[in-house]
């Protein structure tokens, strides 16, 4: 298969160029292509290209836009985040200085924020089951409902004299302010678990159907066995990521990876297997 890049369409045959623009076709699918570097001089790009081909990334290459005037270096999505880390390198130790300083500069301002893209977001969330926020949400209004009445009644036992403590008016007004504001924020926090309560159903029912689809409608995708684990996985999961979202257009990137994560392996039991 080919795609011509310019008009974002893959092709069947072997032309070696696009029937639509004319544009030299490439090999592979568009929807499994990225765009790894952009530059308007042609001559970076060939070295770049020369130096991850050298490295054995198979699937990079290179196309022109007469259109933007740019050229464009592209790679699988699979290979992308080891095509991303090895120009990361390249750009930092410039072996043999096979670029100039400004391409050296030019290289390392781009890099360096793609790279960035791979590197773990220590505050990035994960998928929380609606029952789960409902059941924090609920236990976090309780404490704050019992901290207040509790409070109330150690003010109003002091002011009686039951418990014989000896307190300023500025105790019972400050405090008596405090634990109004701990029973408000019980009240609050009970409102809202009452409206996640409410999703409660839907997000199961959206889970069930997403499992159903994933185990009885899904075709898993066949790859050759030279293809690394890892990349397999990656085409796989991106394949079933875009399946959901064509499919379950309402479904979440968080609730997608946890339902993803959950049946991946009943679809490819001999992956997680080996």
């Amino acid at each position: 298969m080919k795609f011509c890049p310019i008009c974002k369409k893959d092709y069947n045959d072997d032309e070696p160029l696009c029937p639509s623009c004319g544009g030299t076709l490439l090999n592979g699918s568009y929807s499994d292509s990225v765009v790894l570097f952009e530059s308007e001089h042609e001559e970076i790009i060939l070295k770049l290209f020369n130096f991850l081909r050298e490295n054995n990334f198979s699937s990079v290459q290179y196309y022109s836009d007469s259109t933007s005037g740019s050229f464009y270096l592209t790679c699988s999505a699979a290979e992308e985040e080891d095509c991303a880390h090895a120009l990361s390198d390249f750009a930092s130790d410039n072996p043999g200085h096979t670029l100039s300083d400004a391409e050296q500069t030019h290289l390392e301002e781009s890099v360096s924020s793609m790279v960035q893209d791979f590197l773990p977001d220590d505050n990035a969330s994960t998928f929380v089951h609606a029952a789960d926020k409902y059941s924090d949400m609920m236990s976090s209004a309780s404490s704050l409902l019992i901290v207040g009445i509790l409070g109330f009644v150690f003010i109003v036992l002091v002011y009686f004299k039951i418990i014989p403590l000896d307190m300023s008016i500025l105790f019972y007004i400050f405090s008596s302010i405090m634990f109004a504001a701990f029973i408000i924020a019980g009240i609050v926090s009970f409102f809202k678990a009452g409206k996640i309560k409410s999703t409660i159903s839907s997000e199961n029912q959206l889970l069930t159907r997403i499992k159903d689809y994933l185990r009885n409608d899904y075709q898993p995708v066949v790859i050759d066995s030279s293809v690394s684990e890892e990349e397999s996985y990656y085409i796989r999961t991106d394949d079933m990521k875009a399946r959901i979202a064509s499919v379950f257009p309402e479904a979440d990137a968080l609730l997608t990876d946890s339902v993803i994560e959950e049946v991946y392996s009943e679809l490819y039991p001999s992956e997680t297997e080996s």
